[in-house]
């Protein structure tokens, strides 16, 4: 091989070597950022076989959008649309199971469609609800009513098991209509968020969190055009870290949305957020970061999750309480 040849042979491997450490170099500490990774399931019933529910035509683009933006902050962002009752529970069941079988996973669930509550005398008990598109009406408000719907919709007691049962560490549960019920605590405005500094961040990632946040109490009614997806998106555009952290809490993003909802008198919707009870979630919090839109520096936290997804999104109509 000739001195001209090996010189050239020479200069292009060179040039590999430096372009490959050049991108090492420039990898940026986002590709290993926990708060980029994780897993998410978007869930939208919009179209009801009992014609007395209201339809909800958002819903569909509205899932579209939450997950185009939700795919910079997860590995995965799993879409599933028009969920009868059964295939709710194996929806919601297998994807905790799944990606929650490891001790550091970060799981988001969002759900928009009608909820409902019930009073459960027997047990001096107030229980809410999530519907399939097979969940009949109550628009009758009967205990017959009631009865026919409970065995297909999904309890906030079954939500709670399954949360409790997974090794996950962070679960942030946000459900895009209104009920009420005993499985979360709810945390009000008083309830101040922390100051997100790096070592704060790092504490509250090593403590396990489940975490809720719904768009109305029980005696509202989510509109047929929801506030909750818009406000959402803007929240992770930056919207509730007023600080500037580049880190937001699930309870920051619940205070946003209460004080936007609250201030806007086209809607008489007060989201709620709040969290697992259970002493062992009490001190975790679900976070996220404030993605750039240009290189920014951010703090690295050695801890891994996996891959990266994300998504934007809005919802629909109206919720039965």
């Amino acid at each position: 091989m000739s001195k001209h040849l090996l010189s050239l042979v020479a200069i292009v491997l060179g040039a590999l070597i430096a372009s490959a450490n050049h991108a090492d170099a420039q990898r940026s500490p986002i590709a290993d950022d926990p708060l980029l990774h994780g897993h998410a399931l978007l869930i939208g019933n919009s179209h009801y076989t009992d014609r007395r529910w209201p339809t909800l035509d958002d819903v569909p683009l509205q899932l579209v959008n939450l997950r185009n933006a939700l795919l910079r902050h997860f590995d995965t962002v799993d879409v599933r649309q028009d969920l009868g009752a059964d295939q709710l529970r194996q929806t919601i069941g297998h994807f905790v199971r799944t990606y929650g079988n490891v001790s550091d996973a970060r799981l988001f669930i969002y759900y928009a469609g009608h909820g409902y509550t019930e009073t459960i005398t027997q047990f001096s008990e107030i229980r809410g609800y999530i519907t399939g598109i097979d969940t009949p009406s109550l628009r009758a408000e009967t205990a017959s009513a009631d009865d026919a719907a409970r065995p297909l919709s999904m309890s906030m007691l079954e939500i709670r098991s399954l949360l409790n049962e997974v090794l996950a560490r962070h679960v942030l549960f946000v459900f895009d209509s209104c009920f009420t019920g005993t499985i979360f605590t709810a945390r009000s405005a008083d309830d101040r968020p922390k100051t997100l500094t790096q070592d704060v961040v790092v504490r509250l990632m090593e403590k396990p969190s489940r975490e809720f946040i719904t768009a109305g109490r029980a005696n509202e009614r989510v509109p047929s055009h929801s506030p909750l997806p818009d406000l959402l998106l803007a929240a992770l555009a930056g919207a509730a870290d007023p600080y500037d952290h580049k880190v937001i809490s699930a309870l920051e993003i619940g205070i946003y949305l209460q004080d936007q909802m609250l201030r806007d008198r086209q809607f008489s919707l007060t989201p709620q957020v709040g969290r697992l009870q259970d002493p062992v979630f009490a001190e975790g919090e679900f976070l996220f970061r404030i993605v750039p839109t240009a290189p920014t520096k951010v703090f690295p936290i050695h801890r891994g999750f996996g891959p990266t997804t994300v998504g934007v999104y809005r919802p629909r109509t109206l919720h039965t309480t």
